[in-house]
């Protein structure tokens, strides 16, 4: 395993928010979570491009409808609680497929759904290569946390 390898499986396996995924993610096993945590950003409390916040890259937005101020959302315990919540709802609304609340946790619901109702399920290869890309690199993650 080369170097670069080591330092990225070292930083997946960080367990330094395990105690927060653990409390708030409520879909079946909590690493899902945290692997949705380490695709989005590494685990940083970082602001996105398009103004996603933190370690969940939350849009503020999304934070509003679930509760939260963007301020709030600065703060990582809230932060990993918003995106567990936000996750949990989208496995909810996708009929607990994990696949789907994946995607629609970084494409968003309502364009998943409009994909699904044209493309039925043929609709994954109808995404754009980077939502592909998201699902591909959060499996890889959860598989490894998993193991």
């Amino acid at each position: 395993m080369g170097i670069i390898c080591k330092a990225l499986k070292i930083g997946l396996f960080s367990e330094t928010y395990d105690e927060h995924f653990k409390k708030y993610c409520e879909v079946a096993n909590w690493y899902r979570c945290k692997a949705i945590g380490w695709v989005e950003s590494k685990y940083g409390m970082v602001k996105g491009g398009k103004g996603e916040i933190g370690i969940m890259q939350i849009m503020p937005a999304t934070g509003a409808i679930l509760g939260y101020t963007e301020a709030e959302l600065w703060i990582e315990e809230i932060n990993i609680k918003c995106g567990c919540q936000h996750f949990g709802n989208m496995y909810v609304k996708f009929g607990c497929v994990i696949k789907k609340a994946v995607i629609a946790y970084n494409y968003g619901g309502e364009a998943l759904t409009i994909k699904i109702n044209i493309y039925a399920d043929d609709y994954f290869k109808h995404l754009p290569k980077s939502v592909q890309e998201y699902w591909n690199a959060w499996y890889a993650a959860y598989i490894a946390l998993a193991e």
